[in-house]
């Protein structure tokens, strides 16, 4: 178990991760990039797409935390889909990127599959998390993603990061501020809130790395600026603003996909 993963626990009230028992995640898989795919990686490896079922006990045990106890139940069966990076090998970690979609089952643009692969990325989200369901379960999803990756795959710790479309961008938001040894940073796609109560809870974020995007006729787009301002004015040293061209409220084409994770990842 990494340090990082340690810390998470530890900052969630945590004081063990219990790991997870043969056929406690369910999953299925296909070798078909377009497709959910098997548990089994193949002889050569592919981009590999996974759903998986498991519980808040399945990856806690009897130690689940606090702020996921309140929000499920310990049975409460959460799927995800996951996403391997072409050609990826455990001797070699992977950065990982947890969605919250505001949808309920993330969407990505075909054009993410490439970046994703180039940029040698892990992606998991969570199904039925959309805007419809509460922020308390949402958070929860997302956290249980970050342990369910760490749990399964190796990653490299310097790059995990949370994102989120819309209220799905919202809620990392609020996820970053309240857990910020959870991730290293986060993409805010056309969504994002400062919790303007409790300014302290940024200080710890102060050398997180943050990409505000947003669309230049995006309804979201000058609450992501000024999002963005609040962020710089609390002391948080790295944020990127990204206004796409012609875009409305969606998500953007994969080059900028690829912008905002190098920005992440930069020095790290």
């Amino acid at each position: 178990m990494g340090i990082r993963l340690l810390s998470l626990l530890s900052i969630l009230l945590v004081m063990a991760c219990a790991p997870v028992e043969p056929g406690s995640a369910r999953d299925t898989a296909s070798t078909d990039p377009q497709t959910p795919i098997s548990g089994t990686r193949p002889s050569a490896p592919a981009a590999l797409q996974k759903t998986m079922a498991v519980t808040p006990a399945d990856l806690f045990g009897e130690e689940i935390p606090v702020y996921v106890r309140e929000a499920l139940r310990s049975d409460t069966r959460v799927t995800f889909d996951v996403r391997l990076p072409e050609g990826y090998q455990p001797s070699r970690p992977a950065a990982l990127l947890v969605f919250i979609p505001a949808r309920p089952k993330a969407q990505l643009p075909g054009d993410w599959r490439k970046v994703l692969d180039d940029q040698y990325v892990i992606f998991v989200s969570a199904r039925s998390s959309g805007n419809t369901v509460g922020n308390g379960k949402r958070i929860s999803y997302a956290l249980m993603a970050r342990v369910l990756a760490e749990q399964h795959w190796a990653l490299n710790e310097d790059r995990v990061f949370v994102s989120g479309f819309s209220g799905g961008g919202r809620v990392a938001s609020l996820l970053t501020a309240q857990f910020p040894k959870a991730y290293e940073g986060a993409i805010f796609f056309s969504g994002v809130d400062f919790i303007e109560e409790a300014p302290e809870l940024y200080g710890p974020l102060r050398h997180h790395r943050f990409v505000f995007l947003a669309g230049e006729f995006d309804f979201n787009r000058e609450g992501t600026e000024h999002a963005r301002a609040q962020y710089e004015a609390a002391g948080i040293l790295h944020t990127k603003l990204i206004i796409v061209p012609k875009m409305e409220h969606e998500l953007p084409p994969g080059e900028v996909l690829e912008d905002a994770l190098g920005y992440l990842a930069w020095s790290r």
